[in-house]
């Protein structure tokens, strides 16, 4: 039997991702998004077009689609905006309509894009069930019901669910307005990068391998939470200079030009061994992808 594959989000810097691995690992791919792409980026994928915040479409998609696997991407993501938007709760909703659907439809595995904001984030190192789960923004604490959610219907409705929750992804197409596409624009200018200290440890993984490991999770039966990074911490000062060599500009990193901001932990890195465990490893190194992120910024100027 074919596994047949809904991915909602699916033009969004992670879900695209997710997209072209699953096409890869052999899915039969139906990719949700609120437009459909340009033909030449279609590839081999049945495109739907809806609104999954209207009532009802979630529920008309699945009976249409009749997926043996969910992957929902799909979530408010302005940038700045989304840590306190209140259509994080429309979100959270429209997640329970698509778990309802899908169990309704018999389906298989429903996988949840989620975040380390579910975490407590003074603990430094992240844990699946070690590190209390105390989100402080509304995002994280609609990612984590959206979990706790699934996690509950499992063993009533058939389908097995898991959320990955993803750190710090990185590459091409991510918010322009983020920290390595900022630093990436900036040198690719010959402007000056203005940063704060970079003392902050963070862990950052390219979107390609976060996209593998969502497969991953697909193809596995394990329920739960799974950190999703590199699992090696790293400064953002070493994060800076290494775009800084890469570009040839590295007189253009201003370490210390900003303040750290009040509200920012100095270490938010995840324990990965969990997701390790099935099998998952990383396969581009932190220096290739970075290289290969400033290169495409660069193309784009």
């Amino acid at each position: 039997m074919s596994k047949r594959l809904l991915v909602t989000g699916a033009r969004g810097f992670i879900g695209r991702q997710i997209v072209t691995a699953a096409v890869q690992a052999g899915y039969d791919v139906h990719a949700v998004g609120t437009r459909a792409p340009p033909a030449d980026e279609a590839g081999p994928v049945q495109w739907h077009v809806a609104n999954l915040l209207a009532e009802g479409e979630p529920r008309r998609l699945v009976s249409v689609v009749k997926p043996t696997h969910l992957l929902h991407a799909a979530w408010e993501t302005s940038h700045g905006n989304y840590w306190t938007s209140p259509d994080n709760v429309l979100w959270l909703g429209t997640t329970a309509a698509l778990a309802h659907a899908f169990a309704s439809s018999g389906g298989q595995r429903f996988i949840l894009v989620g975040t380390c904001a579910e975490y407590d984030w003074q603990q430094g190192v992240m844990v699946e069930g070690v590190t209390p789960n105390r989100p402080h923004t509304l995002y994280g604490a609609c990612k984590l019901a959206a979990h706790q959610m699934l996690q509950s219907m499992t063993p009533e409705v058939g389908f097995t669910a898991a959320t990955g929750r993803v750190f710090f992804a990185f590459g091409p197409r991510e918010n322009a307005q983020r920290l390595i596409p900022y630093i990436s624009r900036s040198l690719s200018a010959d402007d000056v990068a203005l940063l704060s200290s970079g003392r902050q440890i963070r862990d950052f993984l390219h979107v390609d391998d976060v996209a593998n490991a969502f497969v991953v999770l697909l193809n596995s039966e394990a329920n739960g939470a799974f950190n999703i990074g590199m699992g090696e911490p790293v400064r953002l000062s070493e994060i800076a200079q290494t775009l800084g060599q890469v570009s040839g500009r590295p007189d253009r990193i201003r370490l210390g030009a900003r303040p750290d901001r009040s509200d920012d932990v100095p270490v938010l890195v995840p324990d990965t061994r969990r997701l390790q465990s099935l099998g998952w490893k990383p396969l581009i190194s932190l220096e290739r992808g970075l290289a290969e992120t400033y290169a495409w910024w660069a193309a784009q100027e």
